[in-house]
């Protein structure tokens, strides 16, 4: 997979995170091989959220956005999956 365009800074004006190969070893992550990658933002509070991803459960990271405080959860991005942000087409209650 080829990246054409990547920003460099989130929606809030904040540097993504970008890790590669062995060092994709972020938020509970193991195991990452040479060819990985990983991309997170921290949010619109850029502080790194303490969540920790369970390959058992892989959309267990997703979430529907229902307050202005899910703003400040990371979005992540690994070897171009959301494994953390939002569901895709579901509105919060």
């Amino acid at each position: 997979m080829y990246l054409k365009v990547l920003p460099v800074n989130d929606q809030w004006g904040t540097s993504f995170k970008v890790y590669t190969g062995t060092n994709c070893n972020q938020y509970a992550i193991t195991g990452s091989a040479v060819d990985d990658y990983l991309v997170a933002s921290y949010g619109r509070d850029g502080t790194l959220e303490s969540w920790s991803y369970a390959p058992a459960t892989p959309e267990g990271g997703l979430y529907t956005i229902s307050a202005t405080s899910d703003f400040n959860k990371d979005l992540v991005n690994l070897n171009g999956s959301f494994i953390r942000g939002p569901r895709a087409g579901v509105s919060g209650t």
